[in-house]
Formats: C-alpha cells, structure tokens, sequence
C-alpha cells in the first residue's frame, strides 16, 4: 500500500433487503491510531475480521488486523454507534451491483495491550 490508510466506516442496510443502504457515515469511525497500527508489514491499516455482540445486546466486540502485523480487539456501544450513524449519517439507497452481490458485511485487541474502546467521533470545525 503506498500512502493510503485503511480505516472503518458505518452503514445501515435494510434487514429484509440489505442491498439497500438506509444510512452511511460521513466519515470514518476508527482507524490506526497506536504504533502497533501505524508501524507493521503494511503500516496505516486497522481492517475488521469479525465481531461478536455481548451477553447485553449492545457491547460489540470488533476483532480486526493491525499493520498485517498482528490482530487487535476494540470495544464499543451498538447504541452509541447507531446514534452517532443517525447524527452523521446520509441516506443512500441501493447499493452498487457488486456490494450487493457480495452481500451485508461492515462488516475490536490482542491480550497485550489491552482494549482500547471505540473514539468519540465529533465534526470538525
């Protein structure tokens, strides 16, 4: 990767029809912030590999890559997560043929260090 940066957005797809997008953030929501993101094989990319739901409906657990060099786990709220979509979220309609073809998928640490929790996201300016 030369220069860019892989970071993590957010989408709302329709559960009956998750072709079509019913919200997607203006911006990104995480991204290679620590070294151990920003220095690897390929530096500047924290890319998502799986997430689980907790026990509580609402804690989710997004298990990504860091720098190809090693798997990282951070932490958030689905609720905050939503809300922050609703705030900073456009409508979009259906999506491109492919995305739809590949399917829903946006789809969060390693033991050391430990978790750090989703950033607050706040507008510029």
């Amino acid at each position: 990767m030369s220069g860019g940066i892989y970071r993590l957005g957010l989408a709302l797809l329709d559960l009956e029809h998750p072709e079509h997008c019913l919200l997607r953030g203006d911006m990104w929501v995480f991204g290679p912030e620590t070294p151990y993101e920003r220095e690897g094989d390929v530096g500047n990319v924290a890319f998502p590999c799986g997430y689980t739901i907790g026990d509580d409906g609402d804690t989710i657990s997004l298990y990504y890559g860091a720098a190809d060099t090693s798997m990282a786990l951070a932490t958030g709220s689905i609720r905050q997560l939503l809300r922050w979509l609703d705030e900073h979220g456009r409508a979009v309609g259906a999506l491109d043929p492919l995305a739809a073809a590949l399917g829903p998928g946006f789809p969060l640490r390693a033991e050391e260090p430990p978790p750090r929790p989703l950033p607050q996201v706040t507008p510029a300016g």
